[in-house]
């Protein structure tokens, strides 16, 4: 949603919208067959090496174009705030997101007595649940936050 209120203009970016595309299109595929843990994780994993990659690419293709492009400082504000949380996410969330859903695979993939039919799965589904509850609150935090720059910067460029 950041992307959308900040960095994307047209033309569109193709690459992005690219990569937007694909992480929706595993996030569906993910959610077809829940009873399957190891393909649950597996599509994860290849979930959130799309969305590292996707970030990535943003930082070095959108979001540097627009922070040069930034008519004043509430805008250039805007972009060094959008451009930490790239790095927070490239460097810390995504890997770790990714890490965590490798580990499930190969721990179900050779422990699968344990962590199936024994339970042990839910281990990881309850970590996972609260990552993903800890990135929501994040996030709508982080867009609170935003909401005043966006509008500043917004305000700006009209001028």
């Amino acid at each position: 949603m950041a992307h959308a209120l900040t960095l994307l203009r047209w033309p569109l970016e193709f690459v992005h919208n690219f990569l937007y595309i694909a992480c929706t299109f595993i996030e569906a595929i993910t959610f077809t067959d829940l009873t399957d843990p190891l393909r649950w994780y597996a599509f994860n994993a290849v979930f959130a090496i799309l969305a590292w990659l996707t970030f990535a690419v943003d930082l070095n293709r959108i979001m540097r174009q627009r922070q040069s492009e930034a008519a004043g400082p509430a805008e250039e504000h805007l972009y060094e705030v959008i451009i930490r949380d790239s790095y927070l996410n490239i460097l810390l969330l995504m890997p770790g997101m990714t890490l965590l859903n490798l580990t499930a695979i190969v721990g179900i993939y050779f422990w699968p007595e344990v962590l199936i039919r024994g339970g042990g799965h839910v281990v990881f589904a309850t970590i996972q649940t609260i990552a993903f509850l800890g990135y929501l609150i994040y996030v709508v935090r982080f867009f609170a936050t935003m909401a005043p720059m966006i509008l500043r910067a917004n305000q700006e460029e009209a001028a």
